[in-house]
């Protein structure tokens, strides 16, 4: 039995794969990639195989990165034949899963497969460009009462106390 498919057909049923691929997203598994702030990312299509040709990277945006597609060229450059897709001075922006969508040799069918990008941070730098994590730093002040025996000279610890400091309506500072 043979299935003659016209243009229109085609891309019906390349948009019902289409569908089918992002209801089973969750379900299949996921290559994990982490990069560092500022990095280059390189994120290689999984779903290019012997059988298979990229066609495409869908973003968790539900951007798409591919031929024909307005992109941000100084941020985004893909290889068309190994379909790798390379992310210039990754941000946390860019953080969440890739979809690299690729089409059989030899019939309408369709591979897809997912890299979730995690964007690591230098915690030293997390304060000044994350304003949503706050530091608190807390002093604590003590004092130790010493004295000293007469009979032998030796040093005796009396009393340690310590104190958190105030708010101004007297009130300790809480985390």
């Amino acid at each position: 039995m043979y299935l003659w498919l016209n243009s229109d057909t085609e891309t019906m049923l390349i948009w019902c794969v289409l569908g089918l691929i992002a209801l089973g997203k969750g379900m299949a598994m996921t290559i994990v990639q982490e990069v560092d702030v500022g990095d280059m990312a390189v994120l290689k299509c999984p779903s290019n195989d012997d059988q298979h040709r990229f066609q495409f990277w869908e973003l968790s945006t539900k951007d798409i990165i591919g031929p024909g597609n307005n992109i941000n060229q100084e941020k985004y450059k893909y290889e068309v034949l190994t379909g790798t897709l390379f992310i210039k001075g990754v941000s946390t922006q860019e953080k969440g899963i890739y979809t690299c969508i690729s089409k059989h040799l030899d019939n309408p069918t369709m591979s897809a497969k997912s890299v979730e990008l995690i964007v690591k941070k230098d915690w030293e730098n997390v304060y000044e460009e994350d304003p949503s994590v706050r530091i608190k730093i807390r002093r604590i002040y003590c004092a130790n009462v010493m004295t000293r025996r007469k009979s032998c000279s030796q040093l005796v610890q009396l009393s340690a106390s310590c104190k958190l400091p105030l708010a101004r309506d007297g009130r300790v500072d809480d985390f």
